[in-house]
């Protein structure tokens, strides 16, 4: 017959392996390993059962209605659907604050750029930011030819306007 401490003991690990929901079979050994490897699976149950090939199968609700693209039927918002992620490369080891610092440093050398040229032009009294020059700019601008009779006329005109 029990008595009531052993009654209250018996209660109290009842109530703390509801509490962390777990449940310590008495055979199982802590130094053997934890409790998954102990029910021969893994952490992800079924979700693992392609890690082996490198796939996890995800689980994944549509943000927005669709229309499928391979049957045309539609896909409404809140469909619920299994999906495999895998990896693809190996090669993908960047450092996202190398990335950032040089892609910030582009961007800054850009602004000054752009605010030089706009005050290049506002000197020269227009109103739209030039271009820089281009070789090929200056190559068309080697072509270009003007007469000497048209600038000596434009030059005639000016003057009599003033007389």
């Amino acid at each position: 017959m029990l008595d009531s401490t052993s009654t209250i003991i018996f209660m109290s690990s009842l109530a703390a392996a509801r509490a962390d929901n777990f449940y310590y079979p008495p055979e199982w050994d802590p130094k053997k390993g934890g409790l998954n490897k102990f029910h021969g699976q893994h952490a992800l149950r079924e979700r693992a059962r392609k890690i082996d090939q490198g796939i996890l199968i995800i689980r994944f609700e549509m943000p927005y209605n669709i229309w499928c693209g391979v049957c045309g039927s539609m896909i409404a918002k809140g469909v619920q659907f299994n999906a495999e992620k895998k990896q693809i490369s190996d090669a993908r080891h960047f450092d996202d604050y190398s990335i950032n610092k040089s892609l910030r440093a582009k961007l800054r050398s850009q602004k000054k750029r752009v605010a030089e040229e706009e005050l290049a032009a506002r000197k020269m009294g227009l109103g739209i930011r030039l271009l820089p020059a281009s070789e090929e700019d200056k190559a068309a601008a080697k072509c270009v030819k003007f007469s000497s009779n048209f600038v000596i006329s434009l030059s005639n005109e000016w003057l009599r306007h003033i007389i």
